[in-house]
């Protein structure tokens, strides 16, 4: 019975793990992403003076 608790708690962190990483990059990519959307708001509010 604790050696199928212990295999299930240890799959269960394995699968936070795993979504920590895809959240993580998710993230990352979102605000990469946010900035690159402000700059170029930024560009066509103001457009750059040649």
């Amino acid at each position: 019975m604790w050696s199928l608790m212990k295999i299930f708690l240890y799959i269960m962190r394995c699968r936070i793990d795993y979504f920590v990483q895809i959240y993580e990059k998710f993230l990352r990519n979102w605000l990469i992403l946010r900035d690159r959307l402000h700059d170029y708001w930024g560009m066509l509010a103001k457009p750059p003076k040649l």
